[in-house]
């Protein structure tokens, strides 16, 4: 589907609840929520939808030969097809039925470095958005695709992009555990404390899943190891709500409030 699933991420699920022997001044109490954080937060930066190029809007409506054949060849990496069809006037800017999906967004998500390469030399939308807003550097954020998302960045990718729930691309890299993408995203000046619509950091995502090297980039490259979320959770305290423990003790090493 269009964004939101991890290709290839690392661990880090959800333990048990840490204990106060972890830290007898951790409170596993949020603080309470800034003031004025739900009115800073990207619900109306979200782009308006672009129709897709020669799709019906009417549901059942037949996708048409040359777009299946075109987006099955870019999901099987065959670049000789994918030029052919598109030698043979098939637009960059159709998309798939139901998620809105481009040429160029699946390539980024099955980590087809050729066909993305191909796309992008016949002009393909970079920052095309699918139904749920995700780009192809989403997708290639979400998959851990690293040459993919340098090639995207590299065409003028929107590396702050927002999709649905806020996400940026840092977020995807974030929440999957793909901390080479992530330094790729930081290096090409995604900004490090973005909110999602419920106020979560890339750190946030990070702090919650377990991502240890994830969040090693993230606070080496000084992201607010205090951001609070909507309802005030810090990173602490979502790590330590969810039992990661060395992420938990990393963050109070690097001066997390307790």
């Amino acid at each position: 589907g269009g964004g939101g699933g991890c290709g290839g991420g690392g661990g880090g699920g959800a333990g048990p609840l840490l204990t106060a022997r972890f830290s007898p001044s951790l409170s596993l109490q949020p603080p309470p929520p800034t003031p004025g954080l739900l009115s800073s937060l990207p619900s109306l930066l979200l782009p308006a939808r672009i129709p897709c190029v020669g799709m019906q809007e009417h549901p059942g409506e037949k996708e048409p030969e040359q777009v299946k054949a075109l987006l099955s060849a870019t999901r099987n990496g065959d670049v000789g097809s994918v030029h052919r069809l598109l030698m043979a006037g098939v637009s960059t800017s159709v998309c798939s039925m139901g998620e809105g999906l481009t040429p160029l967004y699946v390539a980024a998500q099955e980590n087809r470095e050729e066909v993305v390469s191909t796309l992008l030399t016949a002009r393909a939308d970079v920052n095309f958005a699918a139904d749920n807003l995700a780009r192809p550097l989403h997708a290639a954020a979400y998959s851990g695709c690293a040459n993919v998302a340098r090639m995207l960045i590299a065409a003028r990718a929107d590396v702050n992009a927002y999709m649905d729930q806020g996400v940026t691309p840092l977020h995807a890299a974030a929440r999957c555990g793909h901390a080479g993408v992530v330094q790729i995203l930081l290096d090409s000046r995604a900004g490090i404390d973005l909110r999602k619509s419920n106020g979560s950091t890339a750190l946030h995502v990070a702090s919650r899943r377990g991502h240890l090297e994830v969040a090693s980039v993230l606070l080496a490259a000084r992201a607010n190891v205090d951001a609070q979320q909507g309802v005030g959770a810090t990173p602490l305290y979502v790590a330590a709500q969810e039992g990661q423990l060395e992420v938990a003790t990393q963050l109070v090493a690097a001066g997390a409030s307790v």
